[in-house]
């Protein structure tokens, strides 16, 4: 009885002894994966660091007077109070923030 208790202790050790030097297992495998499909999915156009010409566009003083706008609209201390629906110049729908849609209860 005392051998087979043994016996069966040894088996049991060497069992787990190789399952643990198995390998790696399906989620090892597949780990980073979801990660790399989404930034490929988002990357408009994985071949663009290939391209060493000069990016042409807006010149530098119509880039930074751009810039310089966009970071004045916040310092104005002014808050617009209506929020504008469809163009960019309101011309669509412009109603102001909390008020209710014609004919909402």
């Amino acid at each position: 009885m005392k051998v087979k208790m043994i016996a069966f202790a040894g088996m049991s050790i060497a069992v787990m002894l190789l399952m643990g030097c198995s390998g790696p297992g399906r989620v090892a495998m597949d780990c980073g994966t979801s990660y790399k499909n989404a930034k490929f999915g988002q990357t408009l156009s994985p071949t663009a660091e290939r391209n060493l010409e000069p990016v042409e566009g807006m010149d530098g003083q119509a880039a930074q007077n751009v810039v310089e706008k966009y970071r004045l609209s916040f310092t104005k201390g002014t808050t617009d109070s209506s929020a504008s629906c469809g163009s960019s110049q309101g011309t669509l729908s412009t109603m102001p923030i909390g008020t209710p849609p014609a004919g909402a209860p």
